[in-house]
């Protein structure tokens, strides 16, 4: 589903987003088992502990951003959107500079 900035964006940018857009799973490339990271994430949100939840989510964005070969992200954890949505971890992926890494909001 498109957001309202798509109707802006260029032919090239369309392909790009209409691609990603059409993606229904995102298989995980082999490697270490990551269920302990994601255990220790899941137990560290359930206990809601904010310092936890951060390092864990960002030990979890760690493995699977070098096993995607793509740019680190940032963990962030953000307990007012976490409070505002009920939400148990939602993101958003962003960069504050052109040379900054982008980050993903937990909440």
């Amino acid at each position: 589903m498109p957001f309202a900035y798509y109707d802006r964006l260029t032919p090239a940018r369309r392909r790009i987003y209409d691609r990603s857009d059409a993606l229904t799973e995102l298989p995980i490339p082999a490697g270490d088992d990551l269920r302990p990271l994601a255990e220790a994430l899941f137990q560290s949100l359930a206990q809601d502990r904010e310092t936890a939840v951060q390092r864990d989510c960002q030990r979890l964005l760690d493995a699977l951003t070098l096993r995607f070969g793509v740019p680190s992200l940032r963990a962030r954890c953000s307990p007012s959107v976490r409070a505002a949505t009920g939400a148990s971890c939602t993101g958003c992926i962003a960069r504050k500079r052109k040379d900054a890494a982008p980050s993903w909001n937990c909440g």
